[in-house]
């Protein structure tokens, strides 16, 4: 009994040394787990040592500076061809500006020009007017005596031709008579004039008679100056004159057609002369 008592006892003292020495066995694992375990707060100290330990690199040398980036050009496109309307404009505004300057410059002359201008369209519009001028607009045909002698005027031709069916008067005295055809401000031979008789009383004036002159009668001129382009007469030509030039031929009918000079002190011949001269002298 006293071994099997003793039996029990060593047994339960078997246990109870054994559970003590578990339990005390199990704490120092554990324990001796967690010391070999780092902590999370030692693996960040162990990253942050590293991290510092870890040699800093100092680039020194300057960068360029980045330009912004900038869109690239694109190409150049073509210009548009302008448009018709636009160059209408353009245009218009351009004669426009062209007529008011030559409106301010020159209509104070072109009117002076044109006031003193009578358009001839038709026989009565021959109505005489001191320091007018007659301008033909086409031919015209005067049936009977034509007289201009109430007036200063010239006759401008155009071009065309007048003829009068009797006797051409013109010519006031002191008058400076230019019958022609105007062109820059000079009277030259186109157009023709044709007469019976033509008839000049000019004593103190002067006559140029630029354009070709037909008289089928006679021809009676009295100026101070006298100047004839071409001239073909029938019976008789009188000149009352201090000079006389006839610059082109003066052709006559027959024979017995004469030229008499009245008073000239120089008489000019720069062509064929058919007649035969009379110089009086009075």
């Amino acid at each position: 009994m006293e071994d099997e008592k003793k039996t029990s006892e060593d047994v339960t003292e078997e246990e109870v040394s054994t559970k003590e020495a578990t339990s005390e066995e199990t704490p120092k694992a554990d324990i001796k787990e967690e010391a070999e375990a780092p902590t999370q707060q030692e693996e960040v100290k162990d990253e942050a040592t590293s991290v510092a330990e870890a040699p800093t690199i100092i680039d020194n040398s300057v960068e360029p500076p980045v330009a912004p980036i900038q869109d690239l050009p694109r190409t150049a496109k073509l210009k548009e061809p302008m448009s018709k309307q636009k160059k209408i404009t353009i245009i218009v505004a351009a004669v426009v500006a062209f007529i008011a300057l030559f409106s301010i410059l020159f209509f104070p002359i072109f009117f002076c020009y044109v006031q003193g201008r009578i358009h001839v369209y038709d026989a009565s519009d021959f109505v005489p007017q001191d320091g007018k001028r007659f301008v033909l607009e086409k031919d015209i045909v005067y049936d009977g005596n034509l007289d201009l002698a109430a007036s200063t005027c010239s006759i401008d031709l155009q071009g065309h031709n007048l003829t009068v069916n009797g006797t051409l008067t013109i010519g006031k005295d002191g008058a400076d008579i230019q019958i022609g055809t105007l062109k820059k401000g000079t009277y030259t031979s186109k157009g023709v004039i044709v007469v019976d008789s033509l008839v000049v009383n000019a004593p103190e004036g002067s006559l140029n008679f630029a354009s070709t002159l037909i008289a089928s009668k006679s021809i009676d001129i009295k100026a101070k100056e006298i100047t004839i382009n071409t001239a073909t007469v029938t019976t008789s030509a009188t000149f009352e004159t201090q000079s006389l030039v006839v610059n082109g031929p003066l052709t006559v009918a027959n024979d017995t057609t004469t030229l008499t000079l009245n008073n000239c002190a120089q008489a000019t011949f720069n062509d064929e002369v058919g007649a035969t001269v009379v110089a009086v002298n009075n």
